[in-house]
């Protein structure tokens, strides 16, 4: 995974191919700072541009169909998963990449079904164990004590960018709440705990909030942090929340 996000991230930063990838993450207000910061890439739209940039290693090949980046089909042909998309590095606590997770660019939309995709679940990849940026944000979550867990990445590094650095995303879907909703899951986090009590906390965002003694506050979805609002309302009052 480490390789062939290497791959991405170079592409999107220096490739003419990645121009419109660039100008969709500029017109989503993301920086070139946070596209280093947060390791983000980009996957022309051809089947086989990462199986040529491996130049002929089969055991690069065989890792990369074996993490789900290249996919066979029934005829044996391998292409690559994510062409065409906006990639999101996803990487454990310890700041290894494990995944990918990628958002189709709009002038590709009409040539695949899903506009998101994620890695294929692995031993080292499963979407509702992972949160998104929590490598970048740990160190200012012990400070804060909270985690400000929102639904989308785009909305998590823009979170960063406006001095949130305690924002996170889940990777698994939340039910229950109203797409694109940002959450402010405030806490007293045992140190010890706090890395499992995290990790966990993207299962469900209410079994994480009654794990760690958090309050969590439903947002009206015009109130997503979009660089003119305000990401949360301090003063809003907690709401229950079902599983």
């Amino acid at each position: 995974a480490a390789w062939a996000e290497e791959q991405y991230h170079r592409c999107l930063l220096e490739s003419p191919e990645a121009e419109t990838a660039r100008a969709y993450l500029a017109d989503r207000k993301i920086t070139e700072e946070s596209i280093k910061k947060f390791r983000l890439g980009f996957a022309p739209n051809q089947n086989d541009w990462i199986l040529r940039q491996a130049q002929g290693d089969r055991n690069r090949a065989k890792v990369l169909e074996a993490i789900g980046i290249l996919t066979r089909r029934a005829s044996g042909e391998v292409f690559d998963r994510f062409r065409g998309r906006v990639l999101f590095s996803i990487r454990n606590a310890q700041g290894y990449p494990v995944g990918l997770g990628g958002r189709v660019l709009p002038e590709f939309a009409d040539q695949t079904p899903a506009k998101y995709l994620n890695s294929r679940e692995t031993l080292l990849f499963a979407k509702s164990r992972l949160l998104y940026g929590l490598d970048v944000a740990k160190d200012a979550m012990r400070h804060s004590k909270r985690a400000l867990v929102m639904e989308g990445d785009t909305d998590c590094i823009v979170a960063h960018q406006y001095g949130f650095a305690d924002a996170v995303a889940v990777r698994a879907l939340i039910r229950n709440i109203r797409p694109r909703v940002v959450i402010h899951a405030a806490a007293t986090m045992d140190p010890a705990h706090f890395d499992r009590t995290i990790i966990q906390c993207s299962e469900t965002v209410a079994r994480a909030t009654a794990e760690i003694g958090a309050a969590l506050l439903h947002l009206s979805s015009d109130m997503v942090f979009d660089g003119h609002r305000a990401p949360y309302d301090e003063s809003a009052q907690p709401s229950p929340i079902t599983d």
